[in-house]
């Protein structure tokens, strides 16, 4: 009886045949590899030159995952200390000037972010000017015309009507600019309308003519500010 032990030369034999076979279709598989992660042109070098590998590292270098995988052969095919050293020293300097390359620009996207919000700000302010160079006009206008009437009524029914007239300003622009900041803040713009409603109304020192016509502004001042938003989400 052959011994359990004993390996027959035959199969040995053949052992080998596919051992050799299976390392050719390795090797074939690896050549077919590099054919796939590169396009001919990036091909590795079988020698290694530092100028021609490095030049290669230099085109790829904006192309991210083809810059990986060409490296990635690359360190698989040479392994000498020397050549390793210079690798590491490459990669290193590929790793260095992309952290500086996404520090840029991200500098540069925060100063344009920046460089938009000053210029809304601006443009804001500039609105808030120019409302009340028109409110002051306005109550110059009043007073010039309440001047001109004091010779037809007395100084106190003047008075009283300027001051009134000047009320009637500053309850609006009151009114007003907590009307544009619910608006600007995304609040319940159509509740912020319905209470700055009531307000009007709801003052005693206000004449009927004088809460219909602040009524008529406050609509229009609602549509201008609400102009371009959907505003059905708060009804």
């Amino acid at each position: 009886m052959p011994s359990r032990d004993r390996v027959e030369p035959q199969f040995v034999a053949e052992r080998k045949i596919v051992s050799a076979s299976d390392e050719v279709l390795v090797a074939k598989r690896k050549s077919e590899m590099v054919g796939e992660i590169l396009p001919p042109e990036d091909s590795v070098p079988n020698v290694f030159d530092e100028a021609r590998i490095r030049a290669d590292l230099e085109r790829l270098s904006a192309a991210p995952t083809l810059f990986a995988r060409y490296f990635v052969v690359l360190s698989s095919r040479f392994q000498r200390k020397n050549e390793i050293a210079v690798l590491d020293r490459w990669k290193e300097l590929y790793v260095k000037s992309k952290e500086l390359a996404d520090a840029i620009r991200s500098l540069h996207t925060t100063q344009h972010e920046q460089a938009v919000r000053v210029s809304e700000l601006e443009a804001q302010a500039e609105e808030n000017r120019l409302r009340r160079d028109r409110a002051k006009a306005e109550r110059r206008r009043i007073n010039e015309s309440r001047a001109q009437e004091l010779p037809k009524k007395s100084l106190d029914e003047v008075q009283f009507e300027r001051k009134q007239s000047l009320r009637l300003l500053d309850l609006q622009d009151q009114i007003f600019e907590d009307l544009e900041l619910k608006v600007k803040s995304d609040i319940d713009i159509t509740k912020a309308k319905k209470k700055c409603r009531r307000q009007i109304m709801n003052d005693p020192n206000l004449t009927e003519q004088e809460q219909d016509d602040l009524l008529d502004r406050l609509d229009k001042r609602f549509d201008t500010l609400t102009k371009g938003k959907d505003i059905s989400i708060f009804s």
